[in-house]
Formats: C-alpha cells, sequence, structure tokens
C-alpha cells in the first residue's frame, strides 16, 4: 500500500502542539487529540527552488541633511549578487546632469560585491530640498530597474551664471562667453585663478569686476580646435573664499558633422523582451541629398533596412534583441554614407 506523506498538526486547548510529517496510516485511528491535516501547510513550508535571486543594495536612499553648495557632495550605495546568474548593470541614468555616478565594472558574478558611487555637483544647484535619482536598469537575468535616492537640502550664498556651458559648434570662428560669480554677502569672494581642461579653452579674469559684488570670467572656446564629436571639459575657477575654494563649471562642447544622425543614440528599455524597432534619420546640414551605402552593428541578430536611394532624409530602420546586447562591449549601429561626403556615423545603443 501506498501512504502519502503530509503535514499532521495536534491541537489541544489552548493552540497547537505541533507539526510533524505523517502518513495515511499514522492518521488512523482514535486518539484524544484533534489532527488537523492541510498540504497548504506544508508547501508553505518549502522554499522556491526557481527563484534566482539578483543585485540586492544595502539600501536604496540617503538623507544627507543640510548642506551648503560647493564642490561635489559624493554617497556610496553597496551592493550584492545573492543569486545563482550573474548580473549585467545595463545602464546608469541619473535624474540631471549635475549627478555623477560611477561603476568599477558592467558584469558581476553570483557572490560578488560592489558599490556604485554616487556623486553631485552641488556648485551651480539652487538653495532648497532637492531629491537627486539614478536609475540602474539591470538584467539578473530577467531586465529590472532600481533607483537611488540621495536627499540634501542646500544653500548657498553665491549664484554662477550660467552654471553650465553646452557649445554647439558648426563654423570655425572662436566663440566668447562670460561667466558670472554673483556673491550675496557683504564680503565679496575673490577669483585668485582660473584653469581650463584644455588648452582649446582659454580663460581670463575681469579685472573691471573688482569693485561690485560680480566676478566675472571670459572664456573663449576655440572652434576650428575640436573634432566632430562631443567633449566634455571643465572649468575651475579659484577663490580666496573658504566655503567656496573652487567653482566647477562644467563646459560641454559639441561639433557638429557634415552629416547628422536623428536621434544621436538609439535607446531601449531594460525591461523588455520583446525585439525592438528604431528608426533613425540622416540629414546634411547643408540640405544636399544623402546616399546611405552600407549599414551594420556590434550586436548579434540585429535586422537592418536602409534607404537605397538618394534622398534628402534616408532613414535606416534598426530591429534589435535587448537580450542579445552585451553592454560591455559598446553596442552600436554604423552607417556608411557616399555623398554628399563620405563618412561613417556611429549611433550609439543605450538602455533607459
Amino acid at each position: 500500500m501506498i501512504h502519502r506523506l503530509v503535514t499532521a498538526c495536534r491541537f489541544r486547548l489552548g493552540g497547537a502542539t505541533g507539526c510533524s510529517l505523517a502518513s495515511d496510516r499514522e492518521l488512523g485511528g482514535s486518539r484524544p487529540t484533534l489532527r488537523l491535516v492541510t498540504l497548504s501547510l506544508l508547501i508553505a513550508m518549502v522554499p522556491s527552488l526557481a527563484y534566482a535571486g539578483g543585485i540586492v543594495f544595502e539600501r536604496t536612499a540617503s538623507d544627507l541633511g543640510k548642506r551648503r553648495a560647493s564642490g561635489t557632495i559624493e554617497e556610496t550605495f553597496a551592493f550584492r549578487i545573492t543569486g545563482n546568474q550573474p548580473v549585467q548593470i545595463v545602464d546608469l541614468v541619473p535624474s540631471c546632469g549635475c549627478v555623477v555616478p560611477t561603476l568599477e565594472r558592467r558584469t558581476y558574478q553570483p557572490g560578488e560585491t560592489g558599490e556604485i558611487r554616487f556623486g553631485i555637483h552641488t556648485t551651480s544647484q539652487k538653495s532648497g530640498p532637492k531629491d537627486y535619482k539614478l536609475g540602474i536598469a539591470v538584467r539578473d537575468p530577467a531586465p529590472r530597474t532600481h533607483v537611488l535616492t540621495v536627499s540634501v537640502e542646500l544653500f548657498s550664498e553665491i549664484t554662477i551664471e550660467p552654471s553650465n556651458l553646452l557649445i554647439y559648434l558648426r563654423g570655425k570662428q572662436p566663440l566668447r562667453q562670460a561667466i558670472r560669480i554673483r556673491d550675496h554677502r557683504p564680503e565679496v569672494l575673490r577669483v585668485t585663478d582660473v584653469v581650463s581642461s584644455s588648452p582649446r579653452i582659454t580663460t581670463k579674469k575681469d579685472r573691471g569686476s573688482s569693485g561690485t559684488n560680480v566676478r566675472q570670467v571670459n572664456v573663449t572656446i576655440d572652434a576650428a580646435a575640436f573634432a566632430i564629436g562631443r567633449h566634455e571639459e571643465r572649468i575651475e575657477i579659484r577663490t580666496d573664499d573658504p566655503d567656496y575654494p573652487l567653482i566647477d563649471v562644467p563646459v560641454t562642447v559639441v561639433r557638429m558633422p557634415r552629416v547628422s544622425a536623428f536621434p544621436d543614440k538609439i535607446w531601449l528599455y531594460a525591461h523588455s523582451k520583446d525585439h525592438a524597432k528604431r528608426q533613425v534619420l540622416l540629414r546634411d546640414e547643408r540640405g544636399e541629398p544623402v546616399r546611405i551605402v552600407h549599414v551594420e552593428s556590434s550586436i548579434p541578430g540585429a535586422q537592418l533596412d536602409w534607404s537605397k536611394e538618394k534622398a534628402p532624409l534616408p532613414s535606416v530602420m534598426v530591429g534589435l534583441d535587448p537580450n542579445m546586447i552585451n553592454v560591455d562591449a559598446e553596442p552600436q549601429v554604423s552607417i556608411t554614407v557616399a555623398e554628399p561626403i563620405e563618412a561613417t556615423i556611429v549611433v550609439p545603443v543605450g538602455f533607459r
């Protein structure tokens, strides 16, 4: 005879006295105790073997309290890989340009630990409570999204105008821009030195501004020295004020190519498991027709189709499987054109 194993719980007056595995035969007969048999209890007691775990953060939020808007505030979020599958961090998406995340690598094996450094450039920020967020798209192995939050209340006695420079270049003539520091205190700070991260960007203190509460730095961009693409630089303004010894102004210089791609980056959703189709258009800045001769991708299995005839806005249709993308390999789509000039436009692929 086959006896099924089930869970038997003995109950007396006042509640259950214990549970144990019992067979049909053991449950038979007359005893002074009442036995409650339930298969659901047995199922609840057995942990799921299918759960693979993933990336687990020690904490996902941090409150730094009140801080002066000066320099960079840094916070660290530690994590551990608890599952039995490798975890791939496919993208880090900050809530604003002042959030600068740092990650040692993108792929972690089961049992490994790591950390994400969460930097916030605060000098250019306005006073008041702030919530800075960082979206983290991962595969562990299923696509998931985590959000880290740093809360801080900033206060500042100075204003930087503009707080960052974004320069688009088309010609080769030098461009000039002024950075003004407005000090709202009775004793106004003094600029002692200005340093640029690139020799293509020169700076000079404005001597005529010393008698007011405004300090000015004049910036000159050598447009002819910048190649096609996006260039991230910085200007460091050093002062004699102990509360604001270094004012950091980010500078982004973009040299537009003769033929541009729109959008200039293909974005995919990290949580999607389905094939995604994206359209990319090409445009010549002088309005001449563009002829595409070849398109290729670093992503396995990419489906590529493009306009074979010369056109003012030829298109490229890109079909991608998000599960086939290896972020460590810098995924991209390369589009080669023969007219109006010979060039290759590289369109990177990222995750949101």
